[in-house]
């Protein structure tokens, strides 16, 4: 698990490139990286245009956000477990939409 989370670590820094290191990211940990950079990256998106956000303990620790989304329609519920809720927090985006909406969770964060 610890190698997918660096791949998507390094999808997200832009320091591994996908066309020159075509081989690593075609291994099965390869697409479980690129799938969850997809993830992360949709969850930073609709942060940015949540009109309501709220988090609470997810099951087995996992942070639960459950985002408004009223012009989409759309109530978006994740999951983010530790390895995710860390990556997220490296973007400045994601740890400022994250420690505005629930410090009390990500004491460190503030």
């Amino acid at each position: 698990m610890d190698e997918i989370y660096e791949l998507v670590r390094a999808l997200r820094a832009a320091v591994l490139p996908r066309n020159r290191n075509f081989d690593t990211y075609a291994s099965a940990a390869g697409k479980r990286a690129r799938r969850i950079h997809r993830f992360l990256l949709s969850v930073e998106k609709d942060l940015a245009r949540a009109e309501g956000v709220s988090a609470k303990e997810g099951v087995g620790g996992a942070l639960e956000l459950t985002l408004l989304l009223p012009a989409l329609g759309l109530r978006r519920v994740v999951q983010l477990d530790s390895h995710a809720r860390a990556l997220l927090l490296e973007s400045e985006q994601g740890r400022e939409r994250l420690a505005a909406v629930v410090p009390q969770l990500l004491p460190h964060v503030a």
